[in-house]
């Protein structure tokens, strides 16, 4: 029976060559396109992945309007005293990390003992 149904196809696919190679091409592209976004959105949700508590993780942002552009820009840079401000006035959070980006290759970043550590980014 199912060899009826290969020969029919086949018949089929010979007889109308140019209609079946552009069902063809559509079906191939089609699942690469969702390929392509299952990898991008996999990706995109892999980080932090390792942590015990990633559901607790947060990042705060500035966020910069500047008045001749209509776009919103966000900087990794936040003001020096707001990670110390933010866990005085949530005392619910847990702890604060603040990070450094400078111009050279280089990440600082502050301790819970306020001690300044160098991760070089290379």
């Amino acid at each position: 029976m199912f060899k009826n149904y290969f020969k029919t196809a086949f018949r089929s696919l010979v007889r109308n060559k140019t209609y079946s190679i552009i069902n063809m091409a559509g079906l191939a592209a089609g699942i690469g396109v969702c390929m392509t976004i299952f990898i991008i959105i996999q990706y995109q949700s892999s980080f932090d992945n390792f942590h015990s508590k990633k559901s607790r993780i947060y990042r705060v942002l500035t966020e910069y309007h500047h008045a001749d552009a209509n776009e919103i820009f966000y900087g990794a840079g936040v003001p020096t005293a707001l990670p110390l401000n933010i866990k005085v006035q949530f005392p619910q959070i847990e702890n604060v990390a603040t990070i450094f980006k400078t111009n050279t290759k280089k990440i600082h970043y502050t301790s819970q003992n306020n001690y300044l550590l160098e991760i070089d980014s290379h």
